[in-house]
Formats: C-alpha cells, structure tokens, sequence
C-alpha cells in the first residue's frame, strides 16, 4: 500500500513565487553548495518546515509554502520512512536552474530508491523542491 500510494504521486512540486526569478548559475557559486543541500535536506527530514522556508526568497514565505512543506514532509515519513542509504547526490540542469537531486532508499518504500530535489535561483535560496521515485525523475536540461 505504502509503495503505490507513493508511486501513485508521482511527482510532488513546491512550486514558489520565486520561480520565475533569474536562473543560478550553471556550477555552485563560493559557498559550499552541497553542503547547503544536505543540510537542507537534513531540516526537511527532520521536519524543519520553519528553516526551509526562511532558506526560501522573503516573496515566496507563504502560508501555503509551509502547508505544502508539511504536506510533503507528512506523506514522505508515512510512506517513505526514513533515509537508509545515500545513493547518488549530484548537481544537475532542469528548466534554467540548479537543482541538487539526492536519490537514497527508504526504510518503508522498498520498490525502488526516492528522489529528494531542490531548485535554486542564483542567490542559493530554495525555489521549489520536488519528490517522487527515482524512476520518475523528471527530465534535465541538454548540454
């Protein structure tokens, strides 16, 4: 049940006013860019909503931005469980931006690993984040 009520979503996206901000660039800025994601996703594990969205542009820090938050924070530990092993992080291309894409296995979603990513705009605030099976991951920019 767990594993097709998860696979059924398909694709969850925090979309955020700040989307149409510019994109950031092609390779990570000074900071320590994985760092910043991993931590990021460590909150979003946690269930951190309130950092996550302080790590948002101050246009997109909404009622609705923490509602999704918790939405998908809610529907990842119950059907997902918790992160067992790292799989692949990486820095990929997708509609202009930078996006950290993290796929790891699941205690509870044995089907196949998960997929945590995060988009950011040029200043390395988080514009939208997005889950969803690793074989349905959506398609990135071409070189």
């Amino acid at each position: 049940m767990r594993n097709s009520a998860l696979a059924a979503m398909s694709l969850i996206v925090v979309a955020t006013a700040a989307a149409a901000q510019q994109p950031a660039p092609a390779k990570p800025a000074s900071i320590d860019s994985m760092a910043l994601a991993r931590k990021w996703t460590k909150w979003f594990y946690d269930g951190s909503v309130d950092s996550l969205i302080a790590a948002h542009p101050a246009a997109a820090r909404t009622p609705e931005l923490k509602a999704s938050l918790d939405r998908n924070y809610l529907q990842l530990t119950s059907v997902g469980g918790t992160e067992v092993n790292v799989i692949e992080e990486k820095f990929i291309r997708r509609n202009g931006n930078t996006q950290y894409w993290r796929t790891a296995n699941f205690s509870e979603f044995k089907a196949e690993p998960l997929m945590i990513r995060w988009a950011v705009n040029k200043n390395w605030e988080i514009i939208g984040v997005g889950l969803n099976p690793a074989s349905q991951a959506p398609p990135i920019d071409k070189p």
